[in-house]
């Protein structure tokens, strides 16, 4: 009866050691577990940052959107400036031509399409140097976007 009471001993010792080893690996578990939740917690705060800017990011692009859309709306009327601006130099090339071909009142017709040719070149001169400025300040406002959209790591797409 000793011996069994010797072997139950024993056997209650190894169980309460393995008990104490398994209780050691818990703790050590629990650690970890805490550690993966502390940077979890970590990620997840940079996570809300990182929204953030992408938030303050997109409504930048779309600023940047706007102000390309409001360039592309001034491009096409400068460019409707343009072809009308042809026209008329189609016109007054036509009306040159039609002085070459008249023969009657040649002096007096000359004399209405000089004045006439003089009136439209002041007035394209005029809207050239218009349309030069507007082009200039086209340029300066495209070169400070395609600044803006480099400063932001972006590609133009226009």
């Amino acid at each position: 009866m000793e011996e069994q009471l010797k072997e139950l001993t024993m056997m209650v010792r190894a169980i309460y050691d393995q008990q104490l080893i398994m209780n050691a690996k818990i703790d050590g578990l629990d650690k970890r577990v805490g550690n993966i939740e502390d940077r979890l917690d970590r990620i997840e705060n940079r996570m809300d940052g990182l929204e953030q800017r992408m938030d303050k990011l997109e409504n930048r692009m779309d600023g940047l959107e706007q102000r390309m859309d409001k360039l592309e709306n001034r491009m096409d009327g400068l460019e409707q400036r343009m072809d009308k601006l042809e026209n008329r130099m189609d016109q007054v090339d036509h009306i040159a031509e039609s002085l070459k071909q008249g023969t009657h009142n040649l002096d007096i017709k000359v004399d209405r399409a000089v004045g006439l040719l003089d009136q439209k070149v002041t007035q394209i001169e005029q809207e050239g140097d218009d349309t030069q400025e507007r082009l200039k300040y086209i340029r300066t406002v495209l070169i400070r976007h395609d600044e803006e959209i480099l400063a932001l790591g972006l590609k133009r797409t226009v």
